[in-house]
């Protein structure tokens, strides 16, 4: 920084409302010591306000998530996987409460969540997964992504996010953003996860992996919010691309239907009774937001299992009585693998087929499997695959892994695995 200084006359400064006020004065300043020892500490002054933090400076406009009420929740029975909408509850298979989720921001900003630059995207492989082939081209796509929060300043001290005026921001890395092979776009990892507790006892006993959403503004909720758009700014269509703006705006609510893949909770064996269904927001929590306290909704239903219907659903009907606090819960299952094949399989076929069985130390747990690369995906016991044989002399190694996720959502910290090897005779 450079400082030019008149030739004529001189200038002095005084503090006025911690502002520095300059004036000019002709009046002689003495001395040339007097002179350079004022100038000096005038430089010294000024380069202090300038270098010296803002007092003013801009607060943020936080985001605050919460899940809001969307109707009651279904019971119903359905094959193990649901992969699409009208597959839910159809089938004998495991019962189930399905809920809609519908996650507001009632806060003084919005949610944004922005890709980082491909050169700061470490680990590459985020999501643990490999690269995928996404459109089936045969060629494995880099399907996921770190993302950032973006928190904008409020530029003005109003207290009210306006998009035009509010335009610096701060971010940090919040988590991995993926292509979701079902939902067929890309995902936030864990922003939500459900939970059932006994009313009587505060005990988690179900619950559901952590579930990944594409964020956007799906429906407007409470536009009378300061900073609360008319119209819709995050699209859904912002859920395509991998490196899109993703978010959920002030007043505004994104919404998945309790018909979407990943909105059920397996009750399958629970004894009938009162329990309370838990949703929970950004239950790591990674996400700023101006409170903390207010990310749970817990709604207490009457649970009798052996009524849920076959091919249909039926909506529970509110309780009344309150939902104790959970039990705390730190303690991580156990998984087991149960069945496997030979460590050594031999078959004339290009594939053979395989099977696995498996379980946890605690009732009621969800399981991720992964057979050879892939990534740890939603599944259940048994799991059965076709898998590639090789025609060498030890045929083509295989390896296989699953982990147990506990109703309070801990997970196995080791997965269990099993390795084996499919020779293809000749």
């Amino acid at each position: 920084m450079s400082v030019l200084l008149p030739a004529m006359g001189h200038w002095g400064g005084t503090h006025k409302n911690g502002r520095l006020a300059v004036q000019r004065t002709d009046a002689p300043l003495g001395p040339p010591q007097g002179r350079f020892w004022l100038g000096s500490c005038l430089l010294a002054c000024c380069l202090a306000l300038l270098l010296a933090p803002r007092a003013e400076a801009a607060g943020s406009l936080l985001p605050d998530l919460k899940p809001l009420g969307a109707g009651p929740a279904q019971l119903c029975r359905e094959k193990p996987t649901v992969v699409l909408r009208q597959d839910a509850c159809t089938g004998t298979g495991h019962t189930v409460i399905r809920t809609t989720t519908k996650t507001g921001d009632a806060g003084q900003g919005p949610l944004e969540l922005v890709a980082v630059p491909q050169a700061q995207d470490i680990p590459e492989d985020c999501h643990g997964d490999g690269d995928v082939d996404i459109n089936g081209d045969g060629v494995p796509d880099d399907n996921d992504i770190l993302v950032r929060q973006r928190v904008f300043n409020d530029a003005n001290g109003d207290g009210v996010f306006q998009r035009s005026i509010d335009t610096v921001a701060t971010s940090h890395i919040v988590g991995c953003r993926y292509y979701h092979p079902i939902h067929h776009h890309y995902h936030l990892e864990a922003f939500v996860h459900f939970m059932v507790e006994s009313a009587q006892t505060g005990k988690i006993v179900a619950g559901s992996n952590k579930v990944s959403f594409c964020l956007s503004d799906s429906q407007a909720f409470d536009l009378s919010l300061p900073g609360a758009p008319g119209s819709l700014h995050y699209s859904s269509l912002h859920c395509k691309p991998r490196n899109s703006v993703q978010g959920v705006s002030i007043g505004w609510a994104d919404t998945y239907g309790w018909q979407t893949p990943g909105q059920e909770i397996n009750i399958t064996g629970l004894r009938e009774g009162d329990y309370c269904v838990i949703t929970q927001t950004d239950p790591d929590d990674k996400l700023a937001e101006s409170d903390e306290t207010n990310n749970e909704r817990r709604v207490r239903y009457h649970l009798d299992a052996a009524t849920a219907p076959v091919n249909s659903s039926i909506a529970l009907t509110q309780v009344p009585g309150g939902c104790p606090a959970p039990i705390s819960d730190t303690h991580s299952p156990g998984t087991t693998i149960t069945k496997h094949p030979k460590k050594r399989v031999k078959t004339h076929r290009k594939k053979a087929r395989v099977t696995f069985k498996f379980h946890s130390t605690e009732a009621r747990s969800s399981f991720e499997c992964q057979l050879d690369r892939g990534g740890l995906k939603s599944c259940s016991s048994p799991f059965k695959r076709k898998v590639k044989a090789g025609r060498k002399h030890k045929g083509r190694r295989h390896t296989f892994q699953v982990r147990a996720t506990d109703p309070a959502g801990n997970p196995d910290p080791t997965a269990a695995t099993f390795h084996f090897r499919v020779k293809r005779l000749r």
